[in-house]
């Protein structure tokens, strides 16, 4: 601290400008990426919740009447578009209240009639956290 006060005011001054405009830009960067950060989310949150509706339309009628293979059709061709998307989930998953697979975009991955707790790919944790909101 005492070589900064025997400086001449030649270096001080500068060296202080020099401090000051860094900690603004700092601080103008945190509050820029914070913004993007809350757009990003809820740009993704608005796409999955829109992603939600047009399934649930998609699929109500199939499933109504229990025609899971038409439902899985269905849900295979909104998942075949050739456009990369990053707001397009890699699966989709229709459970019931009990948490059990109806149908999926991967009956691979997530076979018919299996519950959500048997999969083990963070599904019952979804499950829950859904139920939340």
């Amino acid at each position: 601290m005492s070589l900064l006060r025997n400086l001449s005011f030649r270096y001080r001054v500068p060296l202080n400008v020099s401090l000051v405009v860094l900690v603004t830009g700092l601080g103008i960067a945190g509050i820029v990426l914070w913004h993007d950060y809350r757009a990003f989310h809820q740009d993704a949150s608005h796409s999955a919740e829109h992603l939600g509706r047009i399934l649930s339309h998609a699929l109500a009628p199939e499933l109504k009447v229990d025609d899971t293979w038409q439902a899985y059709k269905t849900l295979k061709a909104l998942f075949q578009v050739t456009s990369e998307s990053w707001l397009r989930p890699d699966y989709a998953v229709v459970v019931d209240g009990a948490g059990v697979t109806l149908v999926s975009s991967d009956p691979r991955r997530f076979p018919l009639a299996t519950p959500a707790d048997a999969v083990g790919d963070n599904l019952t944790l979804i499950l829950e956290h859904a139920e939340e909101i």
